[in-house]
């Protein structure tokens, strides 16, 4: 797990039908954008975790019964209400989960870059190497490997003489 950047008692809503009800418990948000939840600050019993990522939603949520300065978060996987102490802690706590979710978002969008970059790249080669394949049939064998040498930067020294390693 990455560095915590945020920390400290949220109730979280829980359970289903008569058994649903809020439950004091200690939060950590990750730069990674790991959200964590322990039964206390002493971390010795782990409740679980929640990936926040790029489709993450985020948002105040009206207050519940008694709960007041609630936060709402919806993951791919579930949907988690929290009641903060306070509106400056619900800013405080919405800002950190955004800026979670903003870094990972920012990681997400740069993978996303880096592939279609990488697909473009590969899509040119994959041109060229065609284009090269074309006037192969129009020219003899040895001028034609000569030709696809010299595009995909092949220096003479860089080729393999049979029989020698």
């Amino acid at each position: 797990m990455t560095n915590v950047v945020h920390g400290g008692y949220l109730s979280k809503y829980g359970g289903s039908g008569f058994l649903a009800n809020w439950k004091l418990r200690w939060f950590e948000v990750h730069e990674d954008g790991m959200l964590s939840y322990y039964v206390d600050a002493s971390k010795t019993e782990k409740k679980g975790t929640y990936q926040l990522d790029h489709e993450t939603q985020l948002g105040k949520h009206p207050d519940m019964g008694s709960s007041k300065f609630c936060i709402r978060i919806v993951t791919k996987e579930r949907e988690i209400f929290l009641s903060c102490a306070s509106e400056d802690s619900r800013m405080g706590w919405m800002k950190m989960l955004n800026n979670s979710c903003e870094a990972v978002k920012e990681v997400y969008r740069d993978s996303l870059v880096a592939d279609a970059t990488k697909n473009r790249a590969l899509s040119k080669v994959e041109m060229d190497f065609e284009k090269l394949s074309i006037k192969q049939k129009h020219m003899s064998s040895a001028s034609a490997r000569s030709s696809i040498d010299d595009a995909l930067g092949f220096k003479e020294s860089d080729k393999m003489i049979p029989g020698s390693k």
